[in-house]
């Protein structure tokens, strides 16, 4: 099974499924594996990684042809990249567009939103999206408050706004996943993360939203209270292949996928394993954690 991607998908009662959108041996359509709470998982993650295809005009995922293998820091290999509708799009600062045409002029007649998300590790952190798909784009990162400060039809202007906010004292395009980790029992209460909008707002010379429009996002990851920090899976710079993924899911918040194995808490920054393949029938042989005979 091929990691494509971390998915948060929308439901029409306004919920969110979250889970892998992955790749399995000779299938030309992508597969969504829903991670559910409880859900017991025994993962073997495999490498070398690869690349994990391209989106075509119609916003369909195609494999590589090649299954190219790929630097750890890439999801695509470059013709896979050339090829991608949207690969343009996410490298773009405002200045210079190097979408396709037809992408070019779809991107011209969108509306975005440029937002403001507050986090528990007190970072502010601005950013853009379509607007239609915003919210997904606030839980896809794991915010914890969020609000649209500006609404602007075309990519290409609201990008600028977005750098031009980002150069201001304090405020960040991104937060690491192990830094949200380290924040998870950290408190944020919903009038001290609008204060802390109202704060930027003045300093970015913007109007400060209405309190009311201030979104609090924690209902949608519905992670319980934990009573310990988890314990990272996998450190920063450590080497994903072979690594071995064991618990039960306590949850998803963004990219965060928390464990649980006996009272002890783990996570994994789940964007670590786009590109990887999940061995999910072999045997797991080495684990420093009890509870190892509910799983086998």
């Amino acid at each position: 099974m091929h990691v494509s991607n971390i998915l948060w998908r929308e439901t029409p009662e306004g919920e969110f499924e979250r889970g892998l959108h992955t790749w399995s041996s000779g299938e030309q359509k992508p597969y969504f594996l829903k991670l559910e709470k409880g859900q017991r998982i025994a993962w073997t993650i495999r490498g070398p990684k690869t690349c994990v295809g391209y989106l075509d005009r119609d916003m369909r995922l195609n494999p590589c042809p090649d299954s190219q293998s790929i630097s750890k820091s890439k999801i695509r290999c470059g013709p896979c990249s050339a090829m991608d509708y949207i690969d343009a799009c996410i490298r773009c600062d405002g200045r210079v567009c190097q979408a396709q045409p037809e992408r070019w002029e779809r991107c011209k007649n969108t509306e975005y939103a440029v937002y403001s998300a507050v986090f528990k590790t007190g970072a502010i952190k601005v950013g853009v999206s379509s607007l239609r798909r915003v919210r997904t784009r606030w839980i896809e990162q794991g915010a914890d408050f969020a609000v649209i400060i500006q609404k602007i039809r075309g990519g290409k202007a609201a990008r600028q706004i977005e750098s031009k906010l980002g150069r201001l004292r304090g405020i960040t395009k991104s937060v690491r996943a192990s830094t949200k980790a380290k924040h998870l029992l950290t408190p944020l209460a919903i009038d001290e993360a609008y204060s802390k909008i109202a704060e930027f707002s003045k300093l970015a010379g913007l109007p400060v939203p209405e309190d009311s429009s201030l979104a609090d996002l924690s209902s949608f990851y519905n992670i319980p209270e934990l009573d310990s920090l988890p314990k990272p899976i996998l450190k920063r710079g450590s080497p994903i292949n072979g690594t071995q993924i064991l618990g039960s899911v306590v949850g998803l918040k963004g990219p965060l996928l928390i464990l649980s194995l006996d009272g002890t808490y783990t996570y994994i920054n789940s964007k670590r394993l786009i590109g990887y393949h999940i061995d999910r029938d072999s045997e797991v042989r080495v684990i420093n954690q009890t509870g190892l005979s509910e799983f086998i």
